[in-house]
């Protein structure tokens, strides 16, 4: 096996004292870079990226390119997401037990899977991360004004179909 070393730029992790800036990552085998190359045909940066960022409770803009789409939006993690997706439905709602009411409530259930049991543990690693959930999102198609025009939406996508990103919302106008 041969062995080399790789080094790039990370802009935090999680400590003890909380985040702090990190100057490198060192890769010192073929079976670690192997294991950074992401899922699939998922970009591996991408996906540490957000693992990282999110784990640390961390929301900022991102732009995203999604089949010859723009998305824009705020990077929020899955239990946000769905916390507020079920804000969104139980306000929508004109009455208790009706359709939105309802859903609104089973959907707010998902956000478990995104909870860690044990809040306390010193080595939580973020999981696999397949979806990327954005607020405030806004989808700009070639030719077209921005979608929607006023106030942005939630937005959840396979991580796998994004082509690009770029850090930073895209403005409207």
């Amino acid at each position: 096996m041969t062995e080399y070393v790789r080094s790039w730029y990370v802009p935090i992790i999680e400590t003890e004292s909380g985040a702090e800036m990190v100057d490198k990552i060192t890769i010192e085998n073929d079976e670690t870079a192997q294991s950074l190359q992401g899922k699939g045909n998922q970009d591996w940066f991408l996906e540490n990226t957000i693992s990282g960022i999110i784990s640390l409770g961390v929301e900022f803009g991102i732009t995203l390119t999604v089949n010859g789409l723009i998305i824009s939006g705020t990077l929020i993690n899955g239990k946000t997401y769905f916390e507020e997706l079920s804000k969104s439905l139980k306000s929508a709602s004109k009455e208790k037990g009706d359709f939105a009411d309802v859903i609104g409530e089973q959907w707010a259930g998902f956000k478990a899977i995104y909870e860690d049991p044990d809040e306390e543990s010193e080595n939580k690693t973020p999981s696999h991360v397949s979806f990327i959930h954005l607020k405030n999102a806004h989808i700009f198609a070639p030719g077209q004004q921005a979608m929607p025009t006023e106030e942005g939406i939630l937005w959840r996508g396979k991580l796998s179909s994004v082509d690009g990103f770029t850090i930073g919302v895209l403005s409207k106008n």
